[in-house]
């Protein structure tokens, strides 16, 4: 299914990803690794994740397209993007509850003030943030 923001050239790519073994699809709740665990949320766009990331320090709770800003993290506010409001609203919701269960860190996916609370090391790594707890 294609739509404002999709084009069939995406979809290729996802689907030749799938069959050469290099996607596997989440459908529910599920540990990647030790340190990774993924849970599907709906609202702005089909197959989204949160990834829930276990550090030395806090948790980290990757919103992604779940939450692009802290402002709607904060007052739980739907981006005006979505595929169903009410999976958008009950993910913020979700994201809220989680952080505040398990202590984590949120880290929505567009905010530009990301790069200022999570600065980059320096050096040759430079283009990677650091979660300072």
């Amino acid at each position: 299914m294609t739509g404002e923001f999709t084009i069939e050239a995406d979809l290729a790519v996802v689907d030749r990803a799938q069959r050469d073994g290099r996607l596997r699809l989440v459908r529910d709740s599920e540990r990647v690794s030790d340190s990774v665990a993924v849970r599907p949320v709906g609202g702005h766009c089909p197959g989204e994740l949160l990834v829930a990331v276990r550090t030395e320090g806090r948790p980290l709770l990757l919103a992604s397209d779940a939450a692009h800003f802290y402002e709607q993290l904060e007052h739980e506010w739907p981006f005006f993007a979505f595929t169903d409001l009410g999976e958008m609203r009950r993910a913020l919701t979700l994201i809220n509850q989680l952080a505040r269960d398990f202590g984590a860190t949120v880290v929505p996916g567009h905010d530009a003030r990301t790069r200022q609370r999570f600065p980059a090391l320096p050096g040759a790594a430079r283009d990677v943030a650091v979660v300072l707890s």
